[in-house]
């Protein structure tokens, strides 16, 4: 969100006061003083929004707002700046001294009639944030840390699954019973199913637990969806009521740690631990510490982070990936041909074929659109969702998205920022580090130091922080070199910050896109590749007068055109 970055930005020019008129100055710290109220409650009206339209517009005045700021604060640092080199240039002959003293008057004077323009500007931008802040208390969001009702709420899962249901996942499910079954160590091992949301890791662990071999060598199973944010005291009673012992009488962690470990101690068991979050391994390591059993005993975790487990401490890690074209279009069309005819089947299967390559082995995107799509009974209408991005259909928002907004919701705003920015790219395309890392530089994301080093030490650290959540596939590494790093995004991810970005400023072409109907003049990023020069406009460049990062690869272009000088945005 850009008020994060603007809040940012703003506090070192207050603290050093660089070349602020006094009234301005006093503007600046005004604006400062609103922008921080709305950045306590801004991450709760981000959750919000994905529900409620009508948070989701006042997201969007906001933005708009800010990003005007920041534009008004680049004009006065780059006036600023002019006026600074202007004025350091030194002249040896006297008659020059006197053109350049009444130049530099009158340089002088145009800098304070731009500098009272910028003044006046931002005055206009604080009223449309009272505005902007009066509208905020009619939806009494929380401060940061808290939780609104409102959020989207993850569904508890259970142990119960249709086996017939399951398609490609029978090698899966083998390897995973041969690390539940197998002797092991003597204590309690803790094996991980890891993968990006909607891939099927609940599915696989529900197969796993009802297999009647599972059934016949653990003592006790015990199914546990785990809570977001993790509640230690809630998963210990979990533990004990589903064994049949009462946990209503205390809230007190040490008994009821006690009372777990006295439950499972000398019998082998199996406890899931389904959509694991936590990475606070203070909060794991007593429940952990309890969960003492008979040899062979199994923690089973279903996660969609490494960094999860290398907090708690896995012991064997099983990775999940997508389902194979043919699985993935067998789950799609159980789904969608219920209670057609032969003739229908036939009529439509050559679409639904193309519609389940486009879930791209993705279990939940192939039941979301087979749930679309046996509702839909016309070639027309089928082709229509063929054609459609995700993004653009209601029922992947309602259904699919909200699975992957968990993962998103997760991420600090920053990262967020930076996961949203990969919009870029089209799909299947390699995304290389070093230039994804310049990318979230322009846009301030990674700090205002100036120290590149450090930038992109921090952008490393950023990226492994996506990665480690599955936002990532296809890693490659050079082991000389941590920079060099490429990789790709899933599609159905890539259409999800489609989703996220659609009211982003950001102007991506690919081939003979006509651009000429959007508005240039607000665009923060531009891209363009493998376009030909005739169909940009000659006046292109004029035109983006708020770009940040601007990307012409492949477009004919033999030299940059004098009018990026003048791009005082660009980065």
């Amino acid at each position: 969100m850009a008020v994060f970055a603007l809040v940012e930005r703003l506090a070192p020019l207050i603290e050093k006061e660089v070349n602020l008129l006094l009234e301005s100055k006093k503007e600046v710290e005004n604006l400062t003083g609103k922008l921080k109220k709305i950045q306590e409650v801004l991450m709760d009206a981000e959750r919000t929004a994905v529900t409620d339209p009508n948070v989701k517009s006042w997201l969007k005045e906001l933005q708009d707002v800010s990003y005007e700021m920041d534009d008004a604060l680049d004009e006065w640092q780059t006036a600023n700046l002019q006026l600074q080199i202007e004025g350091s240039e030194e002249v040896s002959d006297p008659w020059e001294k006197v053109i350049s003293f009444i130049q530099s008057v009158c340089l002088c004077f145009q800098h304070v009639v731009g500098r009272r323009e910028i003044n006046l500007k931002i005055k206009g931008l604080i009223g449309k944030l009272d505005l902007i802040v009066q509208g905020k208390d009619e939806f009494n969001f929380l401060r940061s840390g808290g939780h609104n009702l409102q959020e989207f709420k993850r569904i508890e899962s259970t142990s119960f699954v249709d086996s017939f249901s399951v398609h490609g996942r029978s090698m899966d499910k083998e390897n995973l019973m041969r690390n539940l079954l197998s002797e092991g160590r003597n204590g309690v091992e803790i094996v991980s199913i890891v993968g990006t949301g909607g891939v099927g890791k609940t599915t696989l662990a529900q197969l796993a637990y009802n297999d009647p071999k599972v059934e016949e060598h653990f003592e006790l199973r015990i199914w546990i969806c785990v809570s977001d944010p993790f509640d230690e005291i809630n998963t210990a009673k979990s533990v004990l009521e589903a064994v049949g012992k009462s946990s209503s009488d205390t809230s007190k962690l040490e008994i009821l740690l006690q009372r777990v470990k006295n439950t499972v101690s000398k019998k082998r068991f199996l406890i899931v631990l389904d959509d694991v979050w936590t990475e606070d391994r203070r909060k794991w390591e007593p429940l952990k510490n309890s969960l003492q059993g008979a040899p062979g005993s199994r923690i089973l975790m279903t996660t969609r982070s490494d960094r999860v487990v290398r907090v708690i401490g896995t012991d064997t890690r099983q990775p999940l990936g997508e389902l194979s074209k043919e699985d993935c279009w067998s789950l799609l069309s159980k789904i969608a041909f219920v209670g057609r005819s032969e003739e229908e089947r036939e009529r439509l299967e050559d679409i639904g074929k193309k519609i389940a390559l486009n879930c791209k082995g993705l279990p939940l995107a192939a039941k979301t659109m087979g749930s679309l799509l046996c509702l839909k009974d016309t070639i027309e209408e089928w082709l229509n969702v063929l054609k459609s991005p995700l993004w653009q259909l209601e029922e992947a928002t309602v259904e699919l998205f909200p699975h992957l907004y968990l993962s998103y919701n997760d991420l600090s705003p920053v990262v967020k920022r930076c996961f949203s920015s990969c919009v870029i790219y089209p799909k299947d395309t390699l995304i290389h580090l070093d230039e994804l890392i310049r990318i979230w530089m322009a846009h301030g994301y990674l700090g205002l130091s100036g120290n590149v080093d450090r930038m992109q030490g921090t952008g490393l650290e950023l990226f492994k922080n996506l990665e480690m959540r599955s936002f990532f596939q296809e890693l490659k590494k050079d082991k000389y070199d941590n920079s060099n790093i490429s990789c790709k995004m899933h599609d159905i991810m890539h259409d999800f910050i489609n989703y996220l970005s659609k009211d982003d400023y950001c102007l991506i072409l690919y081939g003979g896109v006509d651009i000429t109907n959007c508005d240039i003049g607000k665009v923060r990023t531009f891209c363009a590749r493998n376009v030909t020069k005739e169909s940009l406009p000659s006046n292109l460049f004029c035109r983006l007068k708020c770009v940040r990062v601007l990307i012409a690869s492949n477009c004919g272009l033999q030299e940059l055109p004098q009018e990026i000088g003048k791009l005082i945005h660009l980065r």
